[in-house]
């Protein structure tokens, strides 16, 4: 199933937060600059609030992240092809949001759009399918960034799709693959 509602947490949180400090810090500064307030100096603190409206400004542009995780989900759930329309309503996103990750999904060679059916808008996710990308990935990500061969076989996996989905991950540039002598693992990057 997918959780919606922390992707929505998160980018609420985000927003929230920018605006508090580049209103806040705009505030601030027609404050400074109008009254004997915080200091009898004009414009004293310009450099302060103009920092809090910089951050603010930061986390704004972080607040706009792509629902990635949630349309693999999705993509995993619906048998690996997907219509934008059931991407913008699953995930409650603007169609361009949608669209935005679809295409840095292409971009890493995850998703393709089917051409032949136009359409429809539809979007192949192949190796989803076959392959417990998303799961690896949510797995690596909650044991520090790695991800060893047998702890996808513990999670209920053949051997040889374990060892597919870490050269799709490798091939996809997902992840950095490894071989230490606890056997083969990936590293997945922060995103």
């Amino acid at each position: 199933m997918i959780d919606i509602g922390d992707y929505c947490r998160r980018v609420r949180r985000r927003l929230t937060i920018a605006g508090t400090l580049f209103i806040g810090g705009a505030l601030l500064l027609v404050v400074d600059y109008t009254t004997q307030w915080p200091t009898a100096e004009k414009g004293e603190f310009a450099a302060v609030w103009l920092f809090a409206m910089a951050v603010g400004a930061y986390f704004y542009v972080r607040s706009m992240e792509l629902p990635v995780k949630e349309i693999m989900q999705l993509a995993e759930t619906k048998g690996g092809v997907l219509t934008l329309s059931e991407i913008c309503t699953a995930v409650s996103v603007n169609p361009d949001v949608a669209l935005k990750t679809l295409g840095y999904l292409q971009r890493l060679n995850v998703a393709a759009p089917r051409w032949e059916e136009l359409q429809k808008n539809l979007w192949e996710f192949p190796d989803v399918v076959k392959l417990p990308i998303a799961q690896a990935i949510e797995m690596a990500k909650k044991s520090g960034g790695k991800l060893r061969l047998q702890d996808l076989v513990a999670s209920g996996h053949s051997l040889e799709v374990a060892e597919q989905t870490f050269d799709a991950l490798a091939e996809k540039g997902l992840a950095h693959a490894e071989n230490t002598g606890a056997g083969r693992c990936v590293s997945v990057g922060a995103s």
